[in-house]
């Protein structure tokens, strides 16, 4: 009967939000459960001046928006730095195709985060009213088995956050930093030195010897500070997906927990309690407005994310197909170094197109899901009539509810099978045209 009573008050909770929308709190532990949820995106998002200003007003506002501007600037500079003088090298001064292969690789990366970046600039108004509607459920989930459900579905995205960010700056400081430092430094003909750089660079840009000190040192640390935000942009992206979409699916979670105590168990006899047509129509009207809002969450998710995806999965297979060239060279070559750096490459591209697919994926079981357990309960035991309303829930409920990749391809398991095999039929490809 206890338990009977705490679902009772959390419908009634539910009910009067949904009536009167506002700011109150039925979550003592909301601020905790906010900060453990966003803390990885957070941190490295705001490094990059993409987390959205929440709570500043009057003059830290103004501060916190310059700093967020100079920010934006820096990013911007950094990117230039590398595409640039990239470019340039590999259009202008390098001559042989095979050469100009392995250097297209490192640019189409560099180009995604510049592309990546300016979408969630652009749409950053989108991200701040997301986080605040994952706020708002927080401060909503005022049941210990409600937050459970929601920390249980944070702590998966938490996980694959983690494997993400770990393996694509693991990835890259590899190739940009050990890879480069233990590069053997080349002599010219005249006895000129070339030390290696992480990115190469477009001779023309520089009337001076880019080797010398203090110079090398000053465009290898640029260089280095450029790839920190291409690979932070790369990282932030994903969890951004992954948190929003793992949230979605905390919220569809609680609404099969509701609909599962639409009729509840006695406990003492084992029989259902059957409930006034009042209980039933507030039970309803909490289940009914609860699922919409998730559903409406999650279009919102898919707008703000298809073309960021869209991005991901057309370069990232690019770039998965040139770096599986790259290691079949240096496995050629004997390049244990290259071997291994290509490696840890290759599985960060893997693990990042994974988790897109696998985010989408979870969300469109989660929402059949629903319309299941709708079928499951004891819809039979409801009032005469009140039992129609399931038939609406499932409904809705079979609907397509998806993310995708531009509108024009969903993230699912299938798919990322899909986006393998066509990686590794582009690269048998690559390797007849170079042959």
């Amino acid at each position: 009967m206890a338990e009977m009573k705490r679902m009772e008050d959390v419908f009634a909770y539910y009910d009067e939000r949904m009536k009167k929308p506002g700011p109150s709190c039925s979550n003592e532990k909301f601020e905790e459960d906010v900060k453990y949820a966003t803390a990885l995106n957070r941190r490295i998002a705001n490094a990059i001046g993409i987390w959205p200003i929440f709570t500043s007003t009057g003059a830290r506002l103004g501060f916190d928006i310059c700093v967020k501007t100079l920010k934006n600037a820096a990013v911007y500079i950094l990117l230039s730095f590398l595409l640039v003088p990239g470019i340039l090298h590999i259009v202008v001064e390098e001559g042989k195709l095979k050469a100009k292969i392995l250097k297209t690789g490192p640019m189409i990366l560099n180009t995604m985060a510049l592309l990546k970046y300016s979408v969630m600039l652009f749409r950053k108004s989108q991200i701040q009213e997301c986080l605040k509607q994952l706020e708002s459920d927080w401060r909503k989930a005022g049941n210990d088995e409600l937050r459970a459900l929601m920390r249980r579905n944070t702590a998966v995205g938490h996980r694959l956050s983690r494997v993400c960010v770990a393996t694509f700056y693991v990835g890259g400081i590899f190739y940009r930093l050990i890879k480069t430092l233990l590069t053997p430094i080349r002599y010219t003909k005249d006895g000129l030195m070339i030390k290696p750089l992480p990115s190469p660079l477009y001779k023309g840009l520089f009337r001076f010897n880019t080797s010398a000190s203090p110079v090398y040192e000053t465009i290898f640390a640029t260089q280095m500070m450029s790839g920190f935000v291409v690979h932070s942009t790369t990282v932030t992206t994903c969890s951004y997906a992954v948190l929003l979409a793992t949230h979605a699916c905390g919220q569809l979670d609680i609404v099969v927990y509701l609909l599962k105590r639409l009729i509840e168990d006695d406990g003492d006899n084992g029989r259902l309690t059957r409930v006034g047509n009042e209980a039933v129509d507030r039970k309803l009207r909490v289940i009914v407005q609860l699922h919409l809002k998730v559903l409406r969450f999650i279009s919102s998710v898919e707008d703000l994310m298809n073309q960021i995806c869209l991005v991901e999965i057309l370069g990232g297979s690019t770039i998965l197909c040139l770096t599986s060239f790259y290691f079949i060279v240096d496995l050629q070559s004997n390049d244990a170094l290259g071997l291994f750096t290509y490696m840890v490459m290759i599985t960060s591209l893997i693990a990042l197109l994974f988790t897109y697919c696998y985010v989408g994926e979870i969300v469109s079981d989660k929402a059949k899901k629903v319309g299941a357990k709708t079928y499951m309960i004891n819809w039979y035991d409801l009032p005469p009539k009140k039992g129609l309303c399931i038939g609406l829930i499932i409904s809705v409920a079979h609907s397509p509810v998806q993310l995708t990749a531009g509108k024009m391809l969903e993230l699912s398991m299938y798919n990322f099978g899909c986006i393998m095999k066509s990686t590794a039929g582009y690269l048998n490809l690559l390797r007849t045209i170079t042959d």
